[in-house]
């Protein structure tokens, strides 16, 4: 039970899992790639140029999808990687 604690603490204050599911950030990074998010050093400076950065996009990125907006509105939705 400590091993599953302490990889809750580790995925939701120091690394993330992601997947990358489309050739949207090609050639950086491909279909089916995995990258680690590590999630401290956004306190340490703003992002610079040629860094990839993960979000929650607006409600509004949504808005054709009824679906997707809904869960955007709820605080989950799928999150996008971009340079």
């Amino acid at each position: 039970m400590p091993a599953v604690a302490f990889f809750l603490i580790v995925r939701q204050l120091i690394v993330e899992p992601y997947y990358i599911p489309s050739l949207s950030m090609y050639p950086t990074l491909i279909t089916n790639d995995n990258v680690a998010v590590e999630k401290f050093s956004k306190f340490l400076g703003p992002p610079q140029r040629g860094d990839l950065v993960v979000f929650r996009p607006p409600p509004k990125y949504y808005k054709a999808e009824a679906a997707g907006a809904a869960a955007a509105a709820s605080g989950g939705g799928p999150s996008l990687i971009k340079r």
